[in-house]
């Protein structure tokens, strides 16, 4: 199974919580409360230094 197809079937799956999440972002978007574009990346930086490795070979691009 392709990488797209495991993540469209992660989202469809969590689709809910997926949706509560969005929802979220626009609120707080609405609000003023986004994070600025540094802190963003930042903490980007940090998931995929805590993530497993993945077995994919696309995850070393």
């Amino acid at each position: 199974m392709s990488d797209l197809a495991c993540g469209s079937d992660w989202m469809f799956a969590q689709r809910k919580e997926v949706a509560a999440q969005i929802a979220t972002g626009f609120a707080q978007a609405e609000r003023g409360e986004l994070i600025d574009e540094d802190a963003t990346r930042e903490m980007l930086r940090q998931r995929r230094a805590e993530r497993p490795p993945s077995s994919t070979p696309s995850a070393a691009a």
